[in-house]
This record gives C-alpha cells, structure tokens and sequence, in this order.
C-alpha cells in the first residue's frame, strides 16, 4: 500500500483509504493490551480501569483518525456536513420510525440465540457503567458515545468507508457491506443483528439525503436514549443491578 500516495488529498474517499481506516480500527485496540503483556505489567483489577482505558483509547484513535480525514478530505466532508439543523432532525424522525423495528431485531436475535444454547450477555461496559460510582467515568462514557460516536463514527463509516465502496459496488452492496463492518467492528454478537440493520439505515440516509447530518441525527438519538434509559436504571433504583436479568433489560436497551 502506497503511503505517500493515501496522504495526497483527494476529492473523493478510494477504497484503499477506507481499507486503511478500517485496519487502524481494528488493529490499534489490541496494541495497548498486547504490549502490556509482552512488557510484563500487571493490570490493574479495577473494572473502572478499563472502562477508562478503553474509551480513552476509542477517543484517541477517533481523533486521529478524524484529522486523518479532514486533512485529506477537507471539501468533501464540509460539503456533506453543511445545513445540519435541516437534516439533524430528520434523523430523529427516522429514529422514531426505526424504533419497533430494532426492538423485534434484537427480541428476535435473544431468542435465537437461546434456542442455540448461547446465553445472551449483555454489554461489559454497560454492566461496568452501572455499576461504577465514578461521575467522571459517567461523564465521559456519556461524551463519548452521545457526542464523539454519532459525529465521528458517521464521518468514517458512512462519509468515508460507504462512499468508497459505492466507487466499486452498487448502492445496495454497498450498504449492506458498510452495515456489516459497522456491526462487526463493535463486536457484540448479541448485538450484530441489530446493529447492521442499523447500520444499513444510517448508510441509507446518506444515500438519500447526501448529507451526514441525517445518519448523526439518527445515531445521536440511539445513542442519547440509550444513555437515557441506563442513567434511570442507575439512579432511580428501579433495578437491582446485582440481581436483575440483562437479557431481559437487553431486549429493550440496545448497543450504544
């Protein structure tokens, strides 16, 4: 892969850099973790520890990535960022229209997953998040998924990975196959199913509207409500954390 060549800007995003953006993702997660071990250090047993860790991670890849794109890109990410209060709310609407549908994906994903013998488990850092006591670890988790994701994670899925692939597949392969790395690379099993047809409506907003700030919008209120819902749990003592079933929880919360 020609370096040099993926510093160049370019009006459009190649599939080459998409590739590139998708490999970092992936691969930059396990760097941290891996040379802890090979280094000999112990890890802390604090579960705050990695919930720190791993978003302060997240944020940092994110932020290099984001200047990595904007530094290529710089007039085609303005050009489908412009007018965001016309299309934020429109996202909102497709939220709302998308809601039944994401809460059958995932009832229907708990049950068949059962009946495979595979116990449903929710998310670690959601089960880490309730439990934590740390405001500040509450207050970074909800930057980083309500603010940071929807608007970052948008910019390199659906602005950068989804418009390279429809330089080489149709516009429907183009996005199942972007729904489909979404999915994928949050590794969430009970999850996936969801997560890629959510995924594929994001992809499709951008489609339809050529404009970013639908897919954010409609990533921000999953996001936001998610938060939402778990802030309720944890504040209000409506559930036992220690006791409660997550897959029943998980039926009605999804990935954030």
């Amino acid at each position: 892969m020609n370096i040099k060549g993926l510093l160049n800007r370019e009006e459009t995003p190649d599939l080459k850099t998409a590739v590139l953006i998708i490999l970092s993702v992936v691969i930059y997660p396990l760097v941290l973790p891996l040379s802890a071990i090979f280094s000999g250090k112990d890890l802390p047993a604090d579960s705050d520890y990695f919930l720190y860790s791993g978003i302060i991670n997240t944020l940092l890849i994110t932020f290099f990535l984001i200047v990595f794109i904007f530094a290529r890109f710089r007039h085609y990410i303005f050009s489908v960022l412009k007018t965001p209060r016309k299309y934020f709310v429109r996202g909102l609407f497709a939220y709302l229209a998308f809601i039944p549908a994401l809460i059958l994906i995932t009832i229907a994903t708990n049950y068949f997953l059962k009946s495979a013998g595979i116990n449903p488990e929710f998310q670690e850092i959601v089960r880490l998040y309730l439990k934590s006591d740390s405001y500040t670890l509450l207050a970074l988790v909800f930057f980083s998924s309500c603010i940071v994701a929807p608007i970052a994670e948008e910019i390199i899925y659906r602005g950068i990975i989804y418009r390279a692939l429809k330089m080489r597949f149709s516009v429907s392969s183009s996005i199942i196959i972007s729904g489909a790395i979404f999915a994928l690379i949050h590794c969430e099993l009970s999850s996936l199913p969801a997560l890629f047809f959510l995924g594929m409506i994001m992809s499709y907003l951008f489609e339809k509207f050529n404009n970013l700030w639908a897919s954010i919008g409609l990533h921000f209120f999953n996001n936001f409500f998610a938060n939402l819902a778990l802030f309720i749990i944890k504040f209000t003592g409506v559930i036992d954390i220690e006791k409660f079933n997550f897959e029943k929880l998980q039926s009605a919360i999804w990935n954030f």
